[in-house]
């Protein structure tokens, strides 16, 4: 039997990299926060500037997001990988490090299975693993991946346990400013009940909470001394002011848009885990102090988001390895007690749901598009080795659109204007042919 599970969780392991992985060293840049990331993360590696957020040789007070996202950007970008690998590594590491929290957690409190039912409900979402998150160089997914962390280090209930959590979720605010405030507000309430249930005292239960600065105070003190509040007042209007009354460069929402995006990618698996809690010991599971912080994890973010009149539909994905395993705990409860209603109907909605998830995921992967303009790009740097090189784009201006130019400054190259006097090294053509001019 220990051999059967030892197969299962690498046939699991396997499925989970080769979706965040296939391909993700030739998917061109995206035009998405990702560009963003890549070409400020390198201009500040070669700048060697870590704290102050850089783009076009410009501070950017655009992107008001701590620099946790573009210090993974630099390391990845300092290693001997293929460009696209290399800058997107730190996403495709915190991938990994949710999915195995996400096992542990779930093998610890309820069992093998519940672990690799969670792990295999969250990473066949499309939407999950595609996008802003674990197959791009955007700071989604290191955010997602340290608040997990975070919190799943509440489940152990000890002061140090606490300490750590804090201080993943203070990891999680230098990666996405203060999107993390909803889980550090359910870190609080859990670190609350744990009072309350006598298993924390009040004077720790006071003193905990500051283990979250620890990692954000050097960070905020550096960037102090560079440009005083100018920074920090421009985090404060971006991430908090305009998330919240704005439509200001974000989506217009309605209450449900969220709970759309829940249903979107765990869909039959709801119905299952609503079926499975009509059987009593199903739903006792949700009645332990571990399930009262994945509710606590789940309910109070969504409240912040269901609040705000605008957003994207990746903003609750922090919240998806909590409904994760809040699913498969039931439901692999109500399979076990074999009775032949539950086992039939949870098994078979949810295998329906993973094949179709996985199977629109695939299609996803294999027909990711090969921008024409950033292909051209790349065989520029094969032929320069990596060697510096000016490079213009017939009938475009500069600066470029971000997303080529954050392919040029992945491969050493220097974007010119397409002018006589600029005297390019590289011309790509209106059809997107590379012409070598010097």
């Amino acid at each position: 039997m220990r051999a059967v599970k030892y197969a299962l969780a690498a046939l699991c392991l396997l499925l989970v990299v080769y979706n965040v992985g296939c391909h993700l060293s030739r998917q061109t840049i995206l035009y998405t926060d990702e560009s963003w990331y890549i070409a400020s993360g390198i201009e500040m590696l070669k700048a060697h500037h870590f704290i102050v957020n850089t783009i076009w040789q410009h501070t950017d007070y655009r992107n008001t997001k701590p620099p946790l996202g573009l210090w993974g950007v630099m390391a990845g970008y300092s290693l001997p990988l293929p460009p696209l690998l290399a800058v997107r590594l730190f996403s495709l590491l915190a991938a990994l490090a949710t999915a195995l929290a996400t096992f542990l957690y779930g093998y610890r409190t309820r069992g093998f299975y519940v672990g690799l039912l969670a792990v295999l409900l969250l990473f066949t979402i499309p939407d999950f693993v595609t996008n802003h998150n674990a197959r791009s160089a955007d700071c989604d997914m290191l955010f997602i991946g340290m608040t997990t962390l975070g919190l799943l280090a509440f489940s152990r209930g000890r002061a140090k346990a606490l300490a750590t959590g804090y201080f993943f979720l203070g990891l999680a605010f230098l990666a996405k400013s203060f999107h993390a405030l909803p889980y550090a507000l359910a870190a609080l309430a859990y670190t609350l009940y744990l009072v309350w249930i006598g298993r924390l005292s009040l004077r720790r239960s006071l003193l905990l909470p500051f283990c979250f600065y620890i990692p954000v105070l050097p960070w905020a003190v550096a960037r102090y001394a560079h440009d005083g509040l100018q920074f920090f007042s421009a985090m404060v209007q971006v991430d908090l002011l305009d998330r919240r009354y704005a439509v200001g460069g974000t989506q217009a929402i309605h209450s449900f848009y969220y709970f759309n995006s829940i249903q979107l990618g765990f869909g039959l698996a709801l119905i299952a885990a609503a079926i499975a809690l009509i059987h009593p010991p199903a739903r006792a599971t949700l009645k332990s102090p571990t399930s009262i912080l994945l509710l606590l994890w789940t309910a109070i973010p969504l409240s912040f988001l269901v609040s705000a009149t605008n957003g994207f539909f990746w903003y609750v994905f922090p919240v998806f390895p909590a409904i994760a395993l809040l699913i498969a705990t039931p439901v692999v409860a109500a399979v076990q007690s074999e009775k032949r209603l539950y086992v039939v109907a949870c098994s078979s909605l949810v295998l329906i749901l993973l094949f179709s998830n996985e199977q629109r995921l695939q299609h996803w992967v294999s027909e990711v598009e090969l921008d024409p303009l950033s292909v051209a790009l790349t065989q520029i740097h094969q032929q320069t080795g990596g060697r510096a090189a000016t490079v213009a784009i017939a009938g475009t201006p500069v600066p470029w659109s971000r997303e080529y130019y954050a392919t040029a400054v992945l491969y050493n190259l220097i974007p010119v204007n397409n002018l006589p006097a600029a005297a390019p090294d590289y011309l790509i053509s209106a059809t997107n042919s590379v012409s070598r001019l010097h």
